[in-house]
């Protein structure tokens, strides 16, 4: 099952700053936060407010935390590529030079046309990546095990 898209749930886009993000969830938690809801509501109604307000809560824990939501994009990213390309060729990850260390730790591969592939060391969580060249249209498959 997918998850639901956190900038969709709290009705943001996705460039929009930590304090944008804030003052959206503070607007939307307002509406149903368990303890706002009128004293007359109905079961059905308090569990429907429960669910929403925990949806938005997730949400804005993923955006809010800076580690947590660019893995969620950089996810994302990967999802999109993977969803709508064509591949030029699949590599190994032991085919890519290692550069940078710590979180700028990155993996390279020299692209035909002159531009390069890369991988963040954020993007190794899966085990199989479509990664796009930096110049040109064209994309590797780069396979992995963790």
């Amino acid at each position: 099952m997918a998850v639901p898209d956190p900038y969709i749930i709290l009705g943001i886009d996705r460039s929009a700053n930590e304090r944008e993000i804030k003052i959206r969830y503070q607007q939307l938690v307002r509406k149903c936060h368990p303890d706002k809801l009128h004293p007359d509501s109905t079961p059905i109604q308090r569990a429907e407010a429960t669910e929403e307000f925990h949806k938005l809560s997730s949400a804005y824990q993923l955006l809010i935390n800076k580690d947590s939501r660019l893995k969620y994009d950089v996810e994302q990213k990967s999802n999109e590529v993977t969803e709508k390309s064509i591949i030029n060729e699949t590599i190994s990850l032991n085919e890519m030079i290692l550069s940078g260390e710590g979180e700028r730790r990155e993996y390279v591969y020299d692209c035909r046309c002159g531009g390069v592939y890369t991988i963040s060391a954020g993007e190794l969580l899966k085990e199989e990546l479509i990664v796009p060249c930096d110049t040109c249209s064209l994309n590797v498959q780069v396979i992995h095990s963790h």
